[in-house]
């Protein structure tokens, strides 16, 4: 990444234009492009979650970058419509992956039912859209309402894609229907820190403990087990 936007900066300041600096500009926008759709998708592996859709949303990414280059750099004169409708359908619904790679990393077993319902509505309305785009690309629709209706499809993707991590910070979580358990974290640097965690056994407590402070950069050296806390039977 950075010896392309190195030289994709040397050809805008330095060289002229051409074909050959059109590729080069082209090939450094789409790996900035795919590095983005592929990051959430990292969260989710790194984090253990959900994989299949974590690896499905690298496939994705992956391929959609491939028939870009081959886009760029090998059909450039023939701009073969297959190709390019080929990779217009895997860059959207790699799209629609990295949405929902990203909305399920910040799913939280805590979230009240509202959030999981924006979740799921969400993602939903990812699959429509990428769908849609794909339709419209290989059936070369030219009608206006069907662009007009794609159009307020996306607003309300990222209505319902930016509303969840501001209700998370808003609303109140769901109450346990688990029982409690208070644990005392020691970390690397010494520190402790005391988490209320509500689980079916102690062993997924402490796992949500852990995950909660990695998650804060913290590591983990040592667990206590002190009194039980709100929510235990």
């Amino acid at each position: 990444m950075c010896a392309t936007a190195a030289l994709a900066v040397g050809i805008l300041l330095f060289s002229e234009f051409g074909e050959t600096s059109a590729r080069i500009l082209s090939t450094t926008g789409a790996l900035a492009f795919f590095s983005l759709l592929a990051l959430p998708a990292g969260v989710v592996l790194d984090r253990g979650r959900a994989r299949p859709l974590g690896w499905a949303s690298l496939g994705l990414t992956a391929l959609g970058f491939a028939l870009v280059l081959v886009l760029c750099w090998i059909a450039w004169d023939d701009d073969p419509e297959r190709l390019w409708k080929s990779a217009l359908t895997v860059t959207v619904f790699a799209v629609a992956g990295a949405q929902a790679a990203a909305t399920t990393s910040r799913l939280r077993a805590e979230d009240p039912v509202p959030i999981r319902w924006l979740y799921a509505a969400g993602l939903a309305v990812g699959a429509a859209l990428a769908s849609m785009s794909a339709i419209a690309a290989w059936a070369e629709i030219d009608e206006a309402g069907y662009y007009r209706a794609l159009g307020a499809l996306a607003v309300v993707g990222v209505l319902l894609t930016l509303l969840q991590p501001v209700l998370r910070k808003t609303a109140a979580p769901r109450s346990p229907q688990t029982g409690g358990f208070r644990l005392r974290l020691t970390t690397a640097d010494g520190s402790q820190i005391e988490r209320d965690e509500s689980a079916g056994d102690f062993a997924d407590a402490v796992a949500r403990a852990v995950r909660a402070a990695e998650r804060d950069g913290a590591r983990v050296t040592k667990i206590e087990r002190l009194e039980a806390g709100p929510g235990s039977s």
